[in-house]
C-alpha cells in the first residue's frame, strides 16, 4: 500500500477532487458483486462517480470475470464508464477459456 500527502498527485490520479474532499472508496469483492448484480441502477450511477479511474477499470475487469453474475442492464453503463467494451471483453474471455 502506498501512502502520500501530495495533494496534487492525489488530484491527478483521481483520488481527490479539486477541493480536496474526495474519500477513497475501498472495493471489496462483495461490493463489486453488488455493483454488477444487485445495486439499483440509480445507486450504481451515484457510486460510480466516487470511483477513481483505476477502480473503474478494476470494476470492468471484475464484471468480465464474473460475467455469469453480471446483469445485462449494467453492460452499457459499465462499458461507458470504464472505456472498455464489456461484451467484447466477455467474448474474448470466454474464447480464451475454451482454447
Amino acid at each position: 500500500m502506498l501512502k502520500t500527502d501530495d495533494v496534487e498527485f492525489l488530484k491527478n490520479v483521481g483520488l481527490m477532487d479539486e477541493d480536496g474532499n474526495k474519500e477513497v472508496v475501498e472495493l471489496s469483492a462483495d461490493l463489486l458483486m453488488r455493483m454488477i448484480k444487485l445495486m439499483p441502477i440509480t445507486d450504481l450511477k451515484a457510486h460510480l462517480k466516487t470511483l477513481s479511474n483505476s477502480q473503474l477499470s478494476e470494476l470492468g475487469d471484475f464484471a468480465v470475470l464474473h460475467y455469469k453474475d453480471l446483469k445485462m442492464d449494467r453492460v452499457d453503463l459499465l462499458s461507458k464508464v470504464t472505456g472498455k467494451n464489456i461484451l467484447k471483453a466477455i467474448e474474448n474471455y470466454k474464447a480464451s477459456m475454451e482454447g
